[in-house]
């Protein structure tokens, strides 16, 4: 996606073949982990230079601990550079999140992603998936209790949600699925007997179109 923001030198590189490396306190030294392989490895470079830690240790762990593939990693490493550039754009720091609600990084990031859908330039999945990726990130460093609590209580706030589905057998089920407050919903088109469904929006070819 073609970023808009004009401060922010944000970008990602890849690094080819990677296998994450761990330290030897024994021998004060790193080895290869061949266990593990990405055949491109994402890597946020900030805009003064140096790499987004944050994410990166997020990618090792998203590679090590969920056997994420490359092309998701690839995927999620866009939509976190997208953020920063966001985070820059706006002077804000990923990890402070003031009290008042509507000044938390998440909470103007959510604003955005609306406006840019309202706007035509995004579309709801493409916010509704980088909204995601912001969350599970934040989710991460909750988890391994990376920041102050603050963190914990103002990111974002957990929510359970009731889904009615039918089974098998036509018989209705009500599941509860988490989610979360910054959850953007996808829009669901109406498929007509035209139409191919493969993610985009084909149709079959008129006369014109087949010369």
């Amino acid at each position: 996606m073609q970023s808009s923001f004009q401060i922010s030198k944000a970008d990602i590189k890849f690094i080819r073949d990677f296998r994450p490396q761990r330290y030897n306190p024994e021998t004060a030294s790193f080895y290869t982990v061949d266990d593990f392989f990405a055949e491109r490895f994402p890597t946020i470079i900030q805009s003064n230079g140096e790499t987004w830690q944050i994410a990166s240790i997020y990618f090792q762990h998203l590679l090590i601990s969920e056997n994420i593939d490359s092309d998701t990693l690839v995927s999620i490493g866009f939509h976190l550079l997208h953020y920063l550039r966001f985070l820059e754009e706006k002077s804000l720091a990923f990890h402070v999140f003031p009290f008042e609600q509507e000044k938390r990084p998440t909470a103007l990031y959510f604003k955005y992603l609306h406006d840019q859908i309202d706007s035509g330039v995004f579309s709801s999945s493409y916010a509704s998936e980088g909204m995601r990726a912001v969350i599970k990130l934040y989710k991460f460093c909750i988890q391994f209790k990376l920041f102050g609590d603050d963190l914990k209580d103002r990111a974002y706030q957990t929510l359970l949600k009731r889904i009615t589905t039918r089974g098998e057998f036509g018989d209705r089920q009500t599941v509860e699925v988490e989610t979360t407050n910054y959850a953007i919903a996808r829009n669901i088109r109406t498929v007509t007997s035209d139409e191919i469904i493969d993610g985009g929006r084909l149709h079959p070819l008129t006369t014109s179109e087949q010369k």
